[in-house]
């Protein structure tokens, strides 16, 4: 028995932080980055794994919710990760699905797949919301609100959004309990209305819908800084993309390290694009 499994990224665009009180968020699949797992079943006894990953506690956390172990036999593992670590773009959350895949795969019992990626995502980032989990499953873009079903968001323009990696990196669990201690509910109020601005200007065919993005992308770079999640290293990246002409640009993820998303008004060869093909989404 062997077999192999893909399973991608993802890309918040707006949202971070106060989707996990039950507001909306904006989730893009990153099919460009993943993590591949490979696995392969013989005669013997137990377990080893090729890859600097967790998968071992992953897969162990997995087995446990479920009250089931592996089928006996000697198991090969071998994880291939491109999804950069702690930084803001579902690597976890990958690692997570692909557990859950490979159980499938075998023919244990899940009777509930996004769930268990949730609870096992949580032995990384405290209590997750789900939404990476949503963005690591979904082929779409989504609109995310945490206990309900994920909402499919039709593009009717393409925008130019870029991906900067500012070099830094830091614990999710971190940046979430920085945020939790500040209890601005404030700032999660105007985070949910940037999250409404945007999907309405992506679904707008006129040519104010960019100023709209750009607006509501400048809004969610305004509450990061307000939760203190913008060090200086990334404030400096971002001001270096505004003087190259970027409209707006700010964290994605949980901030204090990892990347920047960036909108422009034309397209920009020299940066990683958030999708290398938009005509994918509907």
């Amino acid at each position: 028995m062997k077999g192999k499994i893909k399973a991608h990224g993802k890309c918040i665009l707006l949202g971070e932080h106060s989707v996990v009180r039950g507001a909306p968020a904006l989730v893009f699949p990153l099919r460009s980055l993943a993590l591949e797992l490979e696995w392969e079943k013989s005669e013997g006894e137990g377990r080893e794994i090729e890859g600097d990953v967790p998968f071992f506690s992953a897969l162990d956390r997995a087995l446990e919710i479920l009250g089931q172990r592996l089928p006996e036999g000697k198991w090969k593992f071998r994880v291939e990760n491109k999804i950069p670590v702690r930084a803001g773009l579902g690597s976890s959350a990958a690692l997570a699905v692909a557990v859950v895949k490979f159980l499938q795969a075998i023919e244990l019992p899940v009777p509930s797949p996004f769930a268990l990626c949730v609870e096992i995502e949580d032995l990384f980032h405290g209590k997750s919301s789900g939404i990476d989990i949503a963005g690591a499953l979904a082929e779409t873009p989504l609109l995310f609100v945490r206990g309900r079903q994920p909402e499919p968001v039709s593009l009717a323009w393409r925008p130019f959004l870029y991906l900067s990696d500012s070099q830094l990196r830091s614990p999710t669990a971190r940046s979430v309990q920085k945020v939790t201690d500040l209890a601005r509910d404030d700032l999660d109020d105007r985070m949910s209305l940037a999250v409404s601005q945007a999907k309405s200007a992506l679904s707008l065919r006129s040519p104010e819908a960019l100023r709209q993005l750009q607006s509501a992308m400048e809004e969610g770079a305004a509450c990061f800084q307000e939760w203190g999640l913008v060090p200086p290293a990334m404030q400096e990246l971002a001001l270096e993309l505004k003087a190259k002409g970027a409209l707006a640009v700010k964290p994605t993820g949980s901030g204090d390290g990892g990347f920047l998303l960036s909108l422009w008004d034309r397209p920009q060869p020299e940066l990683t694009p958030l999708a290398e093909d938009f005509s994918a989404y509907p």
